[in-house]
């Protein structure tokens, strides 16, 4: 829960922001209405501040050296050029562009794969290719590890 001190000094914050709502509104309405000579000495300080912020962001703002449409149809047109030069696709579902250099997607089996100067070395390797062991066998080695655990 806030202090005492945390309390006056979020109200002071939120009645400070509050006149400078009132402070800003009242400013724009004198521009507005071009009344500009009722203005009194901190409006038009904040009337000159914002006109050279805004000349600043004027300045810094810079103008693109590329024609956006321009770009766009250039790109357009390269991709619509390429796309007509493809070969047309001889029913190969899984690819338009046959090439013996792309890779085929085919199931690999892990036993057969070697490795040779890779330096890579797997672990359990030869028991990769070994059938699952039965039932029993899996109940075997639950009961081994129940008894280790000593539970029973």
């Amino acid at each position: 829960m806030p202090g005492v001190a945390d309390v006056e000094r979020h109200t002071k914050l939120k009645q400070e922001k509050e006149d400078r709502v009132r402070d800003r509104k009242e400013l724009i309405r004198l521009v507005q209405e071009d009344r500009l000579h009722e203005a009194d000495e901190r409006q038009l300080e904040s009337i000159k501040l914002a006109l050279e912020l805004k000349q600043i962001m004027e300045s810094k703002k810079e103008t693109p050296d590329v024609d956006a449409n321009a770009l766009a149809d250039a790109v357009r047109s390269a991709v619509s050029e390429a796309i007509s030069q493809l070969p047309v696709g001889r029913g190969n579902p899984h690819s338009a562009v046959e090439s013996p250099s792309r890779p085929r997607m085919r199931h690999s089996d892990l036993t057969s794969i070697k490795h040779g100067d890779s330096g890579l070395k797997i672990s359990h390797g030869d028991s990769l290719a070994e059938k699952k062991g039965s039932d029993e066998e899996a109940a075997d080695k639950l009961r081994r590890l129940r008894k280790l655990k000593g539970n029973k």
